[in-house]
């Protein structure tokens, strides 16, 4: 940015012909003929604030009927104290069965997954057929 110094010496140096305008931000915006002057965007280079905006001036903001949700990240989901934890960080830690070992468990010799799948489904179906038969015989 410019000081006040140098803007001075400008000025004075082309005393004999002043540009049109002093602000090289007014006339980028003048160049659009469309556009008003933002005096937002002008007050960056002045000195003075910013005016306020006219339509936080006028808006007066409605009630709502139904109440607006808190934000999830203002919410405290669980007690301050619950939060402070130590970590279970174990050193030499292995997992007790790794994938390899669980899938030579679901195979089981020449069986496929799916037929495990079925021929348990159809064990425990008639374990709970005996369960239920021996109940009744019980209850008699």
């Amino acid at each position: 940015m410019a000081t006040e110094e140098s803007k001075k010496w400008w000025r004075l140096a082309n005393s004999k012909s002043t540009p049109p305008v002093q602000s090289q931000i007014r006339l980028k915006q003048n160049i659009k003929y469309w556009a008003k002057d933002d005096e937002i965007l002008l007050a960056d280079a002045s000195a003075e604030g910013a005016p306020q905006d006219k339509f936080k001036l006028e808006h007066v903001p409605q009630k709502l009927k139904n109440s607006v949700t808190p934000k999830v990240n203002h919410v405290l989901h669980c007690a301050p104290e619950n939060l402070v934890a130590h970590s279970q960080h174990q050193r030499a830690y292995q997992p007790k069965q790794r994938w390899s070992e669980i899938h030579k468990d679901m195979q089981q010799g020449s069986d496929r997954y799916l037929d495990l799948v079925f021929n348990r489904a159809e064990q425990a179906e008639k374990e709970k057929m005996t369960r239920e038969g021996k109940l009744e015989e019980f209850l008699k």
